[in-house]
Formats: structure tokens, C-alpha cells, sequence
């Protein structure tokens, strides 16, 4: 009868966990894309593919940090959500210049 007992509590654990996140939580609304954006992602892509012919891979690496740097947030408090924006763009295509 112990196991039993040590089971139930188990599962109630775990109910318990599963209750704490309020039900119908949606995800956060993701920022709306505005032209500036826009432009500069296009502008961001642009140097990412300049950066594909670059060899050998560690210089190539070496350009796609500077431009990440470029466009932290933190370097770019005038345009904040831009830089967001486009930082995590870049983020996401490092495997275009296979890094």
C-alpha cells in the first residue's frame, strides 16, 4: 500500500505543477513589422550572403559577430526595437553563412 500512497502523491505533484499556468494563456504577441524593419532586415540579409563568400570560416565568423555587435540592442538605444528585431534575424541566419 505505500507505493500507492507515493504514487498518488506523485501525480498530484504533478497536477499541481500543470494547474499553476492559467489556461488559455496565449504566447506573447510578437511586435508588429513595421517599413524600418522591414529595410533593415533586407539590409541585414544582404550582408549575410556578402558574408557567405568569405573563407576561411573563422574570418567569416569573425564579420557575422562585428555585425551582430552592430546591431545590439544595447549599441543602438535610438532605435531599440529595430535592433531587436534584427539581431535575432541575424541570430537566426548563421547556418546561411554556415558558421
Amino acid at each position: 500500500m505505500g507505493s500507492s500512497s507515493s504514487l498518488e502523491e506523485v501525480q498530484s505533484s504533478k497536477s499541481r505543477r500543470r494547474s499553476r499556468s492559467p489556461r488559455g494563456e496565449s504566447a506573447p504577441a510578437k511586435p508588429k513589422s513595421t517599413p524600418e524593419i522591414e529595410q533593415a532586415k533586407l539590409e541585414a540579409l544582404e550582408k549575410l550572403r556578402k558574408l557567405q563568400s568569405i573563407e576561411p570560416k573563422e574570418a567569416r565568423a569573425k564579420e557575422w559577430r562585428a555585425l551582430l555587435r552592430d546591431w545590439h540592442p544595447d549599441k543602438n538605444p535610438d532605435k531599440i526595437e529595430v535592433a531587436k528585431e534584427v539581431f535575432q534575424f541575424l541570430q537566426k541566419g548563421k547556418t546561411i553563412i554556415n558558421v
